[in-house]
């Protein structure tokens, strides 16, 4: 596991303020004004920022909030269990919402893995942007494409063949 940074510390201790502020006004505001989407700000930011795990202890941390509230406010239902499966429905919400940014944050890290192995392939300058050709010269990145066109689509001379004979 690894050592959780003073940054990291910081931002959590950020959220978990962050979600009582946002308990206490949920109390406030009592059961007619809903604030549950804005528990979405610090259960996003856990997620991108501790993975999925730190998204799913923020859900839990909020659902169990949430059920307190509940509980504290002595709100009547027709019958009890309606109040759980509320908690149950919030929860459901919150983990598809973890579920998404956590898949959302994995997707952009690999095309962020792939963009760097592709440009490791090239000769860029950091100043003007502008690519090395296996010539020598340099060419502007529009230019360069227009010029790679043509070979980047070029097939091999067994594949042709197989094309032309099938």
């Amino acid at each position: 596991m690894k050592p959780l940074s003073s940054s990291n510390f910081l931002k959590g201790v950020g959220l978990l303020l962050l979600v009582g502020f946002i308990f206490w006004v949920d109390q406030v505001t009592g059961y007619e004004v809903s604030v549950f989407p804005f528990y979405f700000l610090p259960l996003i930011s856990a997620t991108w920022s501790f993975g999925r795990t730190g998204g799913l202890v923020m859900g839990l941390l909020i659902v169990v909030g949430l059920t307190g509230i509940d509980l504290s406010t002595s709100r009547p239902y027709s019958h009890e269990w309606i109040r759980y499966e509320n908690a149950g429905s919030r929860l459901i919400v919150l983990l598809v919402i973890v579920g998404l940014v956590a898949a959302y944050r994995r997707s952009l890290d690999a095309h962020r893995e792939r963009l760097a192995a592709l440009e490791k392939l090239l000769t860029i300058c950091p100043g003007c942007g502008q690519i090395a050709g296996s010539d020598g010269r340099w060419y502007a990145a529009s230019n360069y494409n227009a010029m790679r066109e043509k070979e980047a689509y070029c097939v091999c001379p067994q594949c042709e063949a197989a094309r032309r004979n099938p």
